[in-house]
């Protein structure tokens, strides 16, 4: 996939791969100029996150067997994100707005929490070992921390724009 070459052009509702894109090219953020940016043939190097899913009850016995996992170039989101997204497509009508009227239902007045073990290594100091995900149910390796919550919202994002409209995180760079 590292010679994957690939040209986007915003059609859908949020755009944030499209936006990141104009945005770390210092283009405004249109139809035309993301087709001009294709037809210009401008590359760059994108970041590529994958995730890998360990359920409840996971163990040493399952070691062997192919987990599910999902490749990212925008972001991963889990709970209220992933309900909003997933929930609305019966509105996709309104066009952006049908996140704003869904996230209200549903964060607002019908809320869901969901429950997770978040467990990340933090920043700064890694030897490289210390960097491969431990087993889960079995003991952290010292310098990685872990905490046990009702989340509502889990959103990790690697672009500047989680959609046309979110600037959600100024300091990423297109391959940082």
């Amino acid at each position: 996939m590292s010679t994957t070459k690939f040209g986007i052009v915003a059609c859908g509702t949020f755009n944030g791969l499209v936006r990141s894109i104009l945005h770390w090219n210092d283009a405004p953020y249109d139809r035309v100029e993301s087709a001009l940016q294709f037809c210009k043939g401008w590359t760059l190097i994108l970041d590529v996150a994958k995730y890998t899913f360990w359920m409840k009850g996971d163990d040493d016995d399952n070691r062997g067997r192919e987990r599910p996992w999902c490749v990212s170039f925008l972001s991963y989101a889990w709970s209220l994100i992933a309900d909003v997204d997933n929930e609305t497509e019966c509105l996709r009508w309104l066009g952006p707005l049908r996140s704003d009227t869904w996230a209200v239902w549903r964060g607002v007045l019908n809320r869901r929490r969901y429950r997770a073990r978040l467990s990340y290594l933090p920043p700064g100091g890694n030897d490289g070992n210390d960097a491969v995900m431990p087993t889960p149910g079995k003991p952290l390796l010292d310098r990685w921390a872990s905490f046990e919550e009702d989340f509502i919202v889990f959103w990790a994002c690697i672009t500047t724009h989680a959609g046309y409209n979110m600037y959600s995180c100024s300091m990423s760079k297109m391959n940082d």
